[in-house]
């Protein structure tokens, strides 16, 4: 399996800025709003300027001046969803398997357990080749159900040249 756990060390996150000397005391006259995020304090005057400045903004957003804007905006997000969506989806069918072959196997075995064919696994040594060739070293993320020739199957396409560092299996 492809080891998909992030490298993040903790050295590497952010960290919160560091503030030196004591916290600044908090104001007790009644006339000061609270200190803010910087230790400053904010007039009565800023706050009312804030405040009409939030309100003219409002006006604007209801106004729809910024109706082309918040297009843009959803357009690049739905541009960046599909972005994330893989280049392509390729499905591979398991190899030749003993009930391809002998259809009287299954009184005998399980569906689950059925394993390939050594034709079987040529075909999955074959495709594991051709599906190198067509992804190159990209990561290629594979859904295999727990059926003994699917697994079989996979295994036949690292054999064939898929590197098991550019598979993730699901």
């Amino acid at each position: 399996r492809l080891d998909t756990r992030s490298s993040c060390r903790a050295a590497d996150l952010p960290r919160e800025p560091h503030r030196s000397g004591p916290p600044a005391p908090a104001s007790t006259m009644d006339d000061q709003a609270a200190p803010s995020r910087g230790g400053r304090s904010r007039s009565p005057r800023r706050d009312r300027a804030g405040s009409r400045e939030l309100s003219e903004l409002l006006a604007r957003l209801g106004s729809g001046d910024f109706d082309a804007a918040i297009a843009d905006i959803k357009r690049r997000q739905r541009h960046l969803k599909w972005k994330r969506l893989p280049k392509r989806l390729i499905l591979l069918r398991h190899g030749e398997s003993e009930g391809n072959v002998n259809r009287s196997v299954y009184t005998s075995k399980g569906d689950s357990h059925l394993e390939l064919t050594p034709a079987g696994l040529e075909q999955a040594k074959a495709a594991g080749a051709r599906l190198k060739a067509l992804i190159g070293e990209d990561r290629v993320f594979i859904v295999v159900s727990p059926f003994e020739r699917t697994v079989q199957t996979l295994l036949g396409l690292q054999l064939g040249g898929l590197l098991p560092c550019q598979v993730a299996t699901v």
